[in-house]
């Protein structure tokens, strides 16, 4: 697992923006995943959901679809708080697809 490029700034926010670029090569099956802080920072108690949390559904899921891995993210952070989000949770993944076999 490897974290690729670094958090942003809240859009809207501000007049200016603070972006970067970063390039990643993804070998077939590879995913990107894009979260906002209410995944992250879904909360119980004092606990956040967290990076380690994030991590370990991404090991448990590596072979279920870019959509099944974005649903298995936004349920566990819901499970993680009863099933009441403290904040919005948005999730995209994206999935490098298998070599074609010609």
């Amino acid at each position: 697992m490897e974290t690729i490029g670094y958090p942003g700034r809240l859009l809207g926010m501000a007049n200016t923006a603070d972006v970067s670029e970063s390039v990643a090569v993804l070998s077939p099956g590879d995913m990107v995943v894009l979260y906002t802080d209410g995944l992250s920072e879904g909360r119980q108690d004092r606990a956040l959901f967290g990076d380690e949390r994030i991590a370990e559904v991404l090991r448990v899921s590596g072979g279920l679809t870019a959509q099944k891995t974005a649903d298995a993210l936004v349920a566990a952070v819901l499970a993680f708080q009863d099933g009441q989000p403290r904040d919005d949770i948005a999730v995209v993944v994206v999935k490098a697809p298998p070599p074609s076999r010609h």
